[in-house]
């Protein structure tokens, strides 16, 4: 929701003063973060038994998930360093 109403604010800015590369980059941003307000919006109405707090912790494991991958560990393992998964 922040990030819809910041890139109204910038695009006011940005037509006010001129500013195109600042009008253009939001005037983009604007419909992608309007999408992506509309899937959380409605993935969090589809959890039906899930909390709002336990729909964002699934969110967030998902988006950990998504940056953990097999290269990723095996790389860790190699430099000896710990990796501390996001996985129950």
């Amino acid at each position: 929701m922040s990030a819809v109403v910041a890139n109204l604010f910038f695009i006011a800015y940005g037509a006010a003063g001129s500013y195109y590369p600042v009008l253009f980059l939001h005037l983009i941003l604007l419909p992608l973060n309007v999408v992506r307000l509309v899937e959380q919006t409605t993935s969090l109405r589809l959890g039906g038994s899930q909390s709002r707090s336990q729909a964002r912790a699934s969110l967030a494991e998902e988006w950990l998930a998504q940056l953990e991958d097999g290269d990723t560990q095996a790389r860790c393992k190699a430099r000896g360093s710990t990796h501390v998964s996001a996985r129950p």
